[in-house]
């Protein structure tokens, strides 16, 4: 067991992949099917996120920012009209189906972007976690990273397991032995996203 999860955190670590970089792929792994062009994927992990058996290309996006389609029926303000950055891209995690390119589950825009994540089993239990370096819209993609947060799937989306205290954070740190100072007891302060 110790060696699996060995073998699964290197994979992890590997497949990490720092913003502006390619993905590294491993020779059995596939590849990332072909995304919209004004996607930018800032960073891309194969891994089963959802616990159903079966690995999901789980990716950081930014793209232009487009609202809910029902503003176009609501005279109520979009909650989503804040949540770009100021060239008007926002940030989304995007989970792609390996086997056949299609969308598995995309989130809306996000109130606080993400600047790297990573998956890895956190807290032991045999299901993965994402990890990830949160920004802000104002600081951009290449800005410093405010806080390191730990997600869970929950069937229909991602609920926070753990935030960390605001610091500054390499976006890179995810990949560094110790996580961004994560560990296995991290405390719970949940959330939902």
């Amino acid at each position: 067991m110790v060696r699996a999860k060995t073998i699964a955190w290197l994979i992890a670590l590997v497949l990490l992949v720092p913003i502006g970089q390619a993905a590294p792929m491993a020779a059995a792994s596939p590849c990332l099917p072909d995304l919209p062009p004004d996607w930018h994927v800032t960073t891309s992990v194969l891994a089963d996120i959802t616990g159903d058996g079966a690995p999901e290309w789980v990716l950081l996006v930014w793209r232009p920012w487009r609202d809910w389609p029902i503003q176009d029926w609501s005279t109520v303000p979009s909650p989503i009209a804040g949540f770009h950055d100021a060239g008007g891209d926002s940030c989304h995690l995007i989970l792609i189906d390996p086997q056949d390119g299609h969308e598995i589950w995309a989130g809306s825009a996000l109130p606080v972007p993400l600047l790297s994540l990573a998956v890895d089993d956190v807290d032991g239990d045999g299901a993965p976690e994402l990890l990830t370096v949160e920004g802000s819209y104002t600081q951009g993609r290449d800005g410093p990273g405010t806080h390191v947060s730990v997600w869970s799937w929950t069937g229909f989306g991602f609920t926070m397991e753990w935030r960390s205290s605001p610091a500054t954070f390499s976006p890179f740190c995810l990949a560094d032995a110790d996580r961004c100072g994560i560990s296995n007891t991290a405390p719970s302060q949940g959330g939902t996203q």
